[in-house]
């Protein structure tokens, strides 16, 4: 039943645009093929809210001043998840959460490799918030100054 009222939603969206000349009609004309089944659309629509609930994990953690811990998974030549770190949680501080190429990643300072590290959110699992206090140190307080003065400049 969820999925059927996601693909009426999927139609209904598809249909809010009279012109059919419109680069957004031309576009959702094609999300059907894009999104062929009402599965696929609820696949699609879990994801997000997964990765949409991490993000707002790590901003959290950011205000706490907290480490987050999770798994980090890549894909094998078959396109199946598996586990990196030998399967154990990576305890990072997040510093920064940045959206490019169509992924949100996270910024974060590792201690074990005492550096900046990257990690993609939708490869995230079982994200959360650790007691820990977030490492605090020169190279990280320079980063996020840093960030600080870019979100201004877009600003001003």
């Amino acid at each position: 039943n969820c999925i059927k009222k996601k693909h009426n939603m999927l139609l209904e969206i598809k249909n809010l645009h009279a012109d059919k000349s419109s680069a957004y009609s031309k576009y959702m004309d094609d999300a059907i093929f894009k999104l062929p089944t009402p599965l696929m659309l609820d696949r699609v629509v879990n994801a997000m809210d997964e990765i949409y609930a991490n993000v707002d994990a790590l901003h959290e953690a950011m205000r706490e001043k907290r480490k987050v811990e999770f798994l980090y998974y890549m894909y094998d030549r078959d396109m199946r998840p598996v586990a990196r770190h030998g399967g154990k949680l990576y305890s990072e501080t997040p510093v920064q959460v940045v959206f490019a190429n169509d992924n949100y990643y996270l910024i974060a300072w590792s201690d074990a490799r005492e550096d900046f590290v990257r990690f993609r959110v939708d490869r995230m699992r079982l994200l959360q918030v650790s007691d820990e206090k977030a490492t605090r140190n020169q190279r990280i307080a320079a980063e996020e100054v840093d960030v600080l003065r870019n979100e201004v400049k877009h600003i001003t």
